[in-house]
């Protein structure tokens, strides 16, 4: 993959444009797309019904800023997706990798980082998350604040393995 770097104009508000690369290639007729964004992913806080409320509690903070970090990923990716003019994928069966460079990679479950990719992404690259149906190898290492995604179309259950 070429290493250029390319900027999304974010909210003023938000502080400086994000750096990211994107690509998208068919092989074998089928769709690959590959992100790779600079920006921090919180890990995937579990909430039931009151959690998310909550001010008497660390839950209830958790569950704001892990709420606040989704939005922020959605719209990163929602503006690549524009910028890049990307079609999100359709309701197919998809395989996802990704990769996580944290500054303190034991802070975070790397299930937990994936499945937060995933709600962000939710909506914006594919219609609903049930539609990942492989997981490909992924890691978190010291670095970043980034992460790369990887989203790829398969046929059936058998295709991705």
């Amino acid at each position: 993959m070429e290493s250029t770097r390319r900027q999304v104009d974010r909210n003023p508000h938000a502080g400086p444009a994000l750096e990211y690369d994107a690509k998208e290639w068919l092989v074998d007729g089928r769709r690959n797309l590959l992100i790779v964004v600079a920006l921090p992913v919180m890990p995937y806080v579990r909430q039931t019904r009151t959690t998310r409320w909550r001010t008497d509690h660390r839950s209830g903070a958790r569950a704001r800023a892990y709420n606040e970090s989704r939005a922020t990923l959605r719209d990163a990716l929602a503006g690549i997706m524009l910028a890049e003019r990307l079609k999100p994928f359709e309701a197919t069966f998809l395989g996802m990798a990704s990769n996580f460079w944290l500054k303190n990679p034991g802070s975070a479950d790397l299930g937990n980082l994936e499945k937060a990719l995933e709600d962000g992404a939710n909506q914006i690259l594919y219609p609903d998350d049930r539609w990942i149906w492989h997981r490909g190898f992924g890691f978190k290492a010291k670095g970043g604040p980034r992460f790369k995604l990887h989203l790829w179309e398969i046929d059936s259950l058998l295709d991705g393995v």
